[in-house]
């Protein structure tokens, strides 16, 4: 979805660094602009190809930085309400942290957004070629080199040692704007 924004809606050739350093100046919540980022349908949590995205609560004090910071933003709420209907399914796992991958976990903004969203603290992993490393884990797991992928995945990723945590000040306004993504969601996938 940052991609996108960035090459067709800013039409810039601003790296992501420098975007997500934008988001940064923007107060969590972004001054009530929501994004939802249903761009190409929906799978998870609500099972909706036909599902769209869209901005709400656009207005005239809201400018590029928190435009971005509003994409950011849908994408981890949305993240949060699968993690919810994990949860609700009993699922079991190890709650206690989160782990970042890829391109975006290099920016400290996604990973602070994360990280107040989710309540958890945020682990950026060492790799760089992380799709790689996880074909490697699974072509291991099939060779027999490992017994499961939670293995491999214990032998082969490695993570910063030094987590991005929650600002609990951030988590009241991110509980507040859950609820509101949440209304929002279910009322555009219905329409």
């Amino acid at each position: 979805t940052l991609s996108w924004l960035r090459n067709n809606v800013l039409k810039t050739t601003d790296n992501y660094q420098k975007l997500d350093k934008e988001a940064g100046m923007v107060l969590a919540g972004s001054e009530g602009l929501f994004f939802l980022p249903y761009l190409a349908g929906e799978r998870v949590p609500y099972e909706n190809p036909d599902a769209r995205g869209m901005f709400f609560g656009l207005s005239m004090r809201h400018e590029r930085a928190h435009i971005v910071r509003s994409v950011m933003e849908g994408v981890a709420l949305n993240l949060r309400m699968c993690l919810d209907v994990f949860k609700e399914a009993g699922i079991q796992a190890d709650w206690q942290s989160i782990l970042a991958s890829g391109g975006g976990a290099k920016g400290e903004t996604w990973r602070q957004i994360q990280a107040d969203v989710f309540g958890l603290p945020v682990y950026e992993t060492e790799g760089e070629e992380e799709a790689c490393a996880g074909a490697a884990m699974m072509a291991s797991v099939g060779l027999g080199w490992y017994s499961s992928v939670e293995e491999a995945a214990k032998a082969i990723v490695k993570r910063k040692p030094e987590p991005t945590e929650p600002v609990w000040e951030h988590r009241t306004v991110y509980e507040e704007t859950l609820a509101r993504f949440r209304f929002l969601t279910r009322t555009c996938q219905n329409s």
